[in-house]
């Protein structure tokens, strides 16, 4: 299992051998990146199907903030 904030390192991360992939965008409290959760799972998906792809970073709803 990796975390990873870019295409790159989601990349680098299966040809290491990831059996999951964590893709945290910029709204993860206190990670980098440049690029906003969404945006990033959906680059991560395409980048290293068919390792499954986990989202991270920003999610919420109306509910859970309450």
């Amino acid at each position: 299992m990796h975390m990873v904030s870019s295409v790159h390192e989601a990349r680098r991360a299966a040809e290491s051998g990831a059996d999951l992939i964590i893709a945290q965008g910029t709204e993860g409290g206190g990670h980098v990146g440049l690029m906003g959760t969404f945006v990033l799972v959906r680059q991560v998906v395409r980048a290293v199907a068919p390792i499954p792809v986990l989202a991270a970073g920003g999610i919420a709803d109306g509910a859970g903030l309450a």
